[in-house]
């Protein structure tokens, strides 16, 4: 959003918020819109009930926008993910304004297959049932929808959708994430600091765990891996708790003097991914997994490192294998012969880099969101 503000549009953004997190982050967030001229206008979020709460939130972001689009002439309503799209369809009947159903996946098969809507539950098998339909009904009714792969757009095909579909995944900012900006003296205290020898393998994992991401399978895989190649270290950068993780790499039988854990912002963030041989992420496979993007594929090969992951998740498979930026597994196989080639195999970072900025650059999305823009408000 900052980069389509940059190009002239005008933007305010409705969010939902805890009241924990706006305390914590809300003037930092503000600070940043503010220098782009966004304007930002948060609701507070609850799931203190289930499903009378996020109806009770769902209503302010109506309110909240209903009186924004009363005060000023809007060209667009641009939704990200489902229960949002559901409002924002409600005020382009209302206002006569064209909406992007922004769909960040396929969120009710999502919500069951992550067994967070328990269907032997009847409450739960209603709510997927309306979400569907929803859903169905958003398809065929924004004027214009946004799949974060090209997996998720030809289900949609798959499924008669009529609506322009455009792919834009998530993204990185190669600025940002950039190993030109990391110092080696910076990367090699950084080494010292968490007891990692200059010239150890670093396999590292980024951000939360749990619900998709296998960290048990993650750790039987860095279980053979290290006995393959003993002088090779496991980082997790994470803010869950470490006893989650010791308890995983017990039950795999990893040797705990080579697992390294460390939480960090996103600031520091190229600094620890510079520390880097390769990057890991198993995700649990599913329907609802094939429209997904995983946001560290791409901070990752920004900064020049292979990507080690399963199959089955969004265009993973394509763009790895087409590009070369690493191994795409299948859970629970054989890994010998991937260990081997992932230890001997020379890694081009440049290229990496080089030819990820095309497919994954936070440049490239905005200029995919520009085009999508265009066209809608030239209908």
């Amino acid at each position: 959003m900052q980069g389509m503000a940059s190009l002239g549009y005008s933007i305010t953004i409705i969010s939902c918020e805890k009241t924990d997190r706006l305390e914590k982050d809300g003037s930092v967030i503000q600070s940043l819109l503010q220098q782009f001229g966004i304007q930002w206008q948060p609701v507070l979020y609850s799931n203190v009930i289930p499903v009378v709460s996020q109806l009770t939130t769902l209503h302010r972001l109506y309110k909240a926008a209903k009186k924004l689009l009363q005060q000023k002439n809007y060209s667009i309503i641009h939704c990200r993910s489902t229960l949002p799209a559901m409002v924002g369809y409600r005020l382009k009947k209302q206002f006569s304004i064209p909406l992007i159903f922004d769909m960040r996946g396929f969120w009710a098969e999502e919500r069951v297959e992550g067994n967070i809507w328990p269907q032997n539950k009847i409450l739960y098998r209603s709510i997927y049932k309306y979400i569907l339909k929803q859903e169905k009904m958003l398809l065929a009714e924004s004027d214009h929808i946004i799949s974060l792969t090209n997996a998720g757009k030809q289900i949609m095909l798959n499924q008669q959708v009529k609506k322009p579909i455009s792919v834009i995944p998530c993204c990185a900012d190669f600025q940002h994430f950039n190993p030109e900006t990391i110092s080696a003296n910076a990367s090699l205290e950084l080494r010292r600091k968490l007891s990692i020898p200059d010239d150890a393998f670093v396999l590292i994992y980024t951000g939360s765990i749990g619900t998709w991401y296998l960290l048990d399978e993650m750790m039987q895989f860095f279980k053979e891996f290290v006995s393959a190649h003993e002088n090779s270290f496991f980082l997790l950068i994470t803010r869950e708790k470490h006893e989650l993780i010791n308890t995983a790499a017990q039950k795999a039988k990893a040797p705990l003097s080579k697992i390294k854990m460390a939480s960090a912002g996103r600031n520091e963030m190229p600094l620890y991914l510079s520390l880097a041989n390769a990057s890991i992420y198993f995700i649990k496979p599913g329907f609802s997994k094939q429209a997904s993007s995983p946001v560290k594929q791409g901070e990752a090969l920004s900064m020049g490192i292979p990507v080690i992951t399963n199959s089955g998740i969004g265009d993973s498979d394509d763009i790895i294998f087409t590009n070369n930026f690493g191994w795409v597994l299948q859970l629970n196989s054989d890994y010998g012969k991937a260990i081997q080639e992932i230890k001997s195999t020379p890694t081009d970072r440049g290229e990496i880099r080089r030819k990820s900025h095309e497919i994954l650059s936070l440049d490239s999305g905005i200029e995919k969101y520009l085009k999508v823009y265009k066209s809608v408000t030239s209908q």
